[in-house]
């Protein structure tokens, strides 16, 4: 598919533009030692890890997806005669790999699940959708309702993003639990990088480095258990070695104590 109607449909499947800014909620050892690290290929890069698809917090988001999938594939074909993308669902799930974000600001379940219970960081990235070479943006949906009216929506306007729609589905689709994410993920294949491992809960997790341009990383968010003060001091003058003199850094303002 051309660069241009990629853009056109991320357009429509990400975040809608009141969305600002996107947040990763992360350690301070897992950014200071490379998810999001200064780590230039030009000298002014950010470096994220885009992980495969098949080693996400969730196990079961996959094949809810696909089950999905099939049972709306299956009725597209017989109503319809449309051909569906349900035989390249397994080269997607070889393929894929994801970076994950949050719309949600300052949330304490997510300094909880990820910001090492709110002795974390959370880096506040600017809305980058034309900044970042990626091959999709998508915001995940938790309940199905609406991914049956986003369909409904799309078989009536574009059968392309219909279709494109139903290929991406595995992918977005999350159990309702995880509502409080609000997550949106650069989703690609990335032919052409190659795949790096890291060890991480008895296994070696696939993953390729995906390089950004550091202006997206608006900020960092300092977690609501830390010493925010002695943090904030380590991450100045870690920010300014490493050619980010015009990341912010603020404070979480929860009142939190772990």
């Amino acid at each position: 598919m051309c660069e241009k109607k990629i853009k056109e449909l991320n357009k429509f499947f990400a975040p809608d533009e009141t969305v600002t800014h996107l947040y990763h909620y992360t350690t301070i050892e897992a950014f200071v030692n490379g998810i999001v690290l200064p780590y230039p290929q030009k000298g002014e890069e950010l470096c994220f890890r885009a992980t495969h698809n098949q080693y996400m917090n969730d196990p079961t988001e996959f094949q809810n997806g696909i089950r999905l999938l099939d049972e709306i594939c299956k009725k597209i074909e017989e109503s319809y005669g449309i051909s569906t993308p349900r035989g390249k669902v397994e080269e997607y799930k070889e393929n894929y790999y994801f970076v994950c974000f949050s719309e949600n600001a300052d949330s304490l379940p997510m300094w909880c699940m990820y910001g090492n219970n709110g002795h974390g960081i959370a880096l506040k990235f600017k809305r980058f959708e034309q900044t970042v070479d990626i091959e999709w943006i998508l915001k995940c949906e938790y309940d199905i309702k609406n991914v049956l009216d986003r369909f409904s929506e799309l078989q009536q306007e574009n059968e392309t993003m219909m279709i494109t729609y139903l290929s991406l589905l595995p992918f977005i689709l999350k159990n309702s639990a995880y509502f409080h994410e609000k997550e949106t993920r650069f989703i690609g294949s990335f032919p052409d990088i190659p795949t790096r491992y890291r060890y991480r809960n008895g296994m070696a997790v696939p993953y390729k480095e995906i390089f950004v341009d550091k202006e997206i990383l608006e900020s960092i968010v300092i977690g609501p258990s830390a010493n925010q003060e002695d943090v904030k001091k380590s991450l100045r003058r870690f920010l300014d070695d490493n050619n980010l003199q015009h990341v912010n850094i603020e404070g979480s303002s929860i009142p939190y104590r772990s």
